[in-house]
């Protein structure tokens, strides 16, 4: 079973790994299950696991010096959702990873992570592979959620995560960007309001 479900992870379907290696990587993989609200690492734990998302939605927030939620990040289904300085130095992290729905993760320890690395240019490659996807999703945040004007990040959120923007609350999505939630409401309603002005045009030339 645990072979079928890492097959659906784009991350880990890309790297081509022969028979005999897809045998070896699920040995080291462990399914685990949350519901929604539960909290997968709380603040103050070590991150035990590196975790691909196979069903569900995750967020990873901290909590500020004034007691507020602020969401770093959203894993979606083929999606990484780990607390990485806590995994590798196995100190606590300052993070917290609460399952939004109901949640499936294929999940795998630093130690496992650390073993397979060393068993092929395969394995080896992998490692660096999820390590670049993670040095991205920092950095698209960053980038295009963080950098632009609170128009251009609503507007760039909606465009890049359709789907994924049904599934979170408002509240949610305005501390991902940095928006007080009054503000991020105005934005949306513009926006969707632009979006059907725009889809109107469209269909009548």
């Amino acid at each position: 079973m645990i072979l079928s479900l890492l097959h659906q992870i784009p991350l880990i379907r890309e790297q081509n790994f022969s028979g005999e290696e897809k045998k070896n990587l699920k040995k080291y993989f462990k399914i685990r299950t949350f519901k929604k609200k539960e909290k997968i690492l709380n603040k103050g734990e070590v991150e035990m696991y590196f975790n691909f998302v196979y069903k569900g939605l995750i967020r990873q927030y901290y909590i500020d010096e004034n007691g507020n939620e602020v969401n770093t990040r959203f894993a979606d289904a083929g999606d990484i959702i780990c607390s990485e300085f806590s995994y590798f130095s196995g100190t606590p992290s300052g993070y917290i990873s609460e399952a939004v729905e109901n949640s499936t993760l294929l999940s795998i320890t630093v130690e496992d992570m650390d073993y397979i690395q060393s068993q092929g240019m395969n394995f080896l490659r992998f490692g660096k592979l999820l390590m670049a996807r993670v040095f991205f999703l920092k950095e698209e945040r960053e980038r295009k959620f963080l950098s632009n004007d609170a128009k251009k990040k609503v507007e760039l959120f909606y465009r890049l995560r359709p789907k994924m923007a049904l599934r979170l609350s408002q509240i949610n999505i305005a501390s991902y960007l940095n928006l007080k939630p009054e503000t991020f409401s105005k934005l949306k309603k513009a926006y969707i309001l632009e979006s059907i002005d725009s889809e109107k045009f469209s269909q009548e030339y």
